[in-house]
């Protein structure tokens, strides 16, 4: 039984050449078989979206930062992460989820105040003064990403 175990490793079919980058002009083999060579990974699809994505994020925040509350948008990247984190962690002060989330301290206000308005999230006080944000009582659940309808009636509801 050993040996037949052994022989089936022996003669698995194998790539006779490597896979070579499909970036125009790159000759490079690439490893595993991916597509893309390390020097032109971004240039793959999935990479080109993770980019994208990224980029529509940090304008989001630098819009918050700069305008305030008034330029949250509630189904946005950041807001979605600060529920869900809330809803899986708990409540939070808010210097630790600036931590725990890379947000500047004013860009998060912001973000907190949008909430708040919305009836999202609720704050309170620590005995230091600290600003402790946690969920409105009806978004109390399990870390999955609130849906549009969701915000209108919960803002209803509360």
């Amino acid at each position: 039984m050993r040996l037949r175990a052994f022989q089936g490793l022996l003669h698995q079919p194998r790539r006779l050449s490597p896979r070579h980058c499909e970036a125009p002009g790159c000759s490079q083999a690439t490893r595993e078989g991916k597509a893309y060579c390390s020097d032109h990974v971004e240039m793959h699809p999935y990479v080109q979206d993770l980019i994208a994505r990224l980029e529509q994020r940090e304008s989001e925040d630098d819009r918050v930062n700069r305008r305030g509350p008034r330029a949250v948008n509630l189904q946005g990247i950041t807001t979605q992460e600060i529920l869900q984190h809330l809803a899986f962690h708990g409540p939070r002060t808010e210097e630790r989820l600036c931590r725990e989330l890379n947000l500047e301290v004013k860009t998060l206000q912001g973000y907190v105040q949008a909430l708040r308005r919305k009836k999202l999230v609720t704050l309170g006080h620590t005995k230091r003064g600290s600003t402790v944000v946690k969920l409105a009582k009806g978004l109390v659940r399990a870390a999955e990403p609130i849906k549009a309808e969701e915000l209108d009636t919960e803002a209803e509801a509360v």
